[in-house]
């Protein structure tokens, strides 16, 4: 799992996008990447929180589906942060297994961000 922290500015519009390349010569079959931006409302490490309970959701974008060879997937959308705070975007890429599974999986990417007032 990857971690950074960066900094925003309220009122201004930001593009979040994530970029899934399969580069192998077969599908991946049947999977589901998920991309998740939260208010951090525990006051702890957002980027060691995924979204839950504590955290209010803001956005998110999902794709479950096949994932042709050599082939792209982009999750996008805009975000306007109104709120100064702590907030967490969270990137998971799971497989039909671990979606079944009861314990909850570990993002593959967690970053941290600070909207400030300009």
């Amino acid at each position: 799992q990857r971690s950074f922290r960066f900094a925003v500015c309220t009122r201004q519009a930001i593009f979040i996008q994530a970029h899934f390349t399969n580069p192998n010569e077969k599908d991946v079959p049947d999977h589901t990447l998920v991309m998740t931006l939260a208010h951090n409302g525990t006051g702890g490490d957002a980027a060691e929180q995924p979204a839950s309970d504590d955290n209010m959701l803001v956005q998110t974008a999902s794709f479950r589906g096949d994932i042709s060879a050599n082939e792209n997937v982009d999750l996008e959308f805009y975000w306007n942060p109104d709120i100064e705070g702590e907030y967490v975007l969270v990137i998971f890429s799971l497989t039909p297994t671990e979606l079944s599974e009861r314990e909850s999986s570990e993002p593959i990417l967690s970053v941290s961000i600070q909207a400030v007032d300009e």
